[in-house]
């Protein structure tokens, strides 16, 4: 299912105005991203938490040179983790 699918099932069971969905699924998105952004987490209770974590500096090989190891930084990645119910449902 892609975003546009996603607003017209949720537009067929709620009648809202696609433009209002698609907007609110904007906001929705930009929100996440901000408080990832800030180090913040976003626990939707039942369904899952959003964070994000922080890799460690390593060392790896230089694909082009075997011999070379060059130094892999840390970046942070962002992280989802299921919620119980959401869990639940899937293994149904």
């Amino acid at each position: 299912m892609n975003k546009i699918k996603l607003i017209e099932v949720i537009a067929s069971k709620t009648k809202l105005n696609k433009k209002e969905i698609a907007k609110v699924l904007d906001i929705f998105e930009e929100t996440i991203i901000h408080e990832l952004q800030k180090g913040d987490k976003v626990t939707l209770t039942s369904f899952g938490t959003f964070e994000t974590i922080t890799t460690k500096q390593r060392y790896g090989v230089n694909p082009r040179n075997i011999q070379e190891r060059i130094i892999i930084p840390s970046i942070k990645l962002p992280k989802f983790r299921a919620g119980k119910r959401f869990k639940d449902e899937i293994r149904k």
